[in-house]
């Protein structure tokens, strides 16, 4: 039946049928009833980590050199930020990573949200908190990059408009954008260039591994840290 369709069904009707399999084994074996809303961000997730993983396979077949993080212009600090929603407890992972301009490591913070959102409502969610957390900071020249291209495709252009709860967030991004004393600039990454991010991420999965760093990164970061910068 998946040769009726093209690739992109395929993926995401393959999505669904591992999501609702999930969600099957959690009332069977937690006793856990999965909201259905939850269950469909499952598959998108699944959809997108899928489509990650074709392109990294085929930049690998055909010589296409990796992205690696790249250092901020002298003076600035970058963030780099990710977000993933956790179905299984129904929460959000949220993650931002800051370092100068020679790659030092300067901060870092992860957190768990409440509920389950589309992906790029997570990455604007995850974007918004940045900027929140920012404020109180001594960076006079940030750059907060993100691999979440519609996300910073919305902040950027000023003629967007969105009545949605994404289009919502993206209004608060610009607000404290235009609030800040700092000098903030956006840029897009691909998933490569954001992998010490996706790892904070990832770690919030487990609540001991949610925090705030200065000056020292949290352990299960630093090989990556050590291996990202180009």
């Amino acid at each position: 039946m998946l040769l009726l369709f093209n690739n992109s069904d395929a993926s995401l009707a393959l999505g669904v049928c591992y999501a609702i399999w999930n969600a099957r084994n959690a009332i069977v074996w937690n006793s856990r009833i999965q909201n259905p809303l939850g269950t469909w961000f499952a598959a998108r997730r699944t959809q997108d980590e899928w489509r990650n993983a074709q392109e990294s396979v085929t930049n690998v077949q055909q010589g296409v050199k990796v992205v690696k993080w790249q250092k901020p212009s002298p003076g600035w600090v970058k963030i780099n930020l990710d977000a993933a929603t956790n179905v299984h407890s129904d929460s959000t992972g949220v993650a931002m990573i800051v370092r100068d301009d020679h790659g030092n490591f300067l901060a870092a913070k992860n957190m768990c949200l409440l509920g389950s959102f589309t992906p790029k409502v997570a990455e604007a969610m995850a974007l918004k908190e940045a900027l929140s957390w920012l404020q109180d900071k001594g960076w006079e020249q940030v750059v907060c990059e993100s691999d979440c291209l519609e996300v910073i495709q919305a902040v950027i252009n000023r003629d967007w408009q969105d009545l949605t709860s994404f289009g919502a967030i993206i209004d608060d991004i610009r607000r404290l954008q235009a609030q800040s004393r700092q000098q903030i600039h956006f840029n897009v990454v691909k998933r490569s260039g954001n992998c010490v991010a996706h790892s904070l991420d990832q770690a919030t999965r487990l609540c001991s591994n949610v925090g705030e760093w200065f000056v020292n990164p949290p352990n299960y970061i630093r090989d990556v840290l050590l291996t990202d910068i180009t």
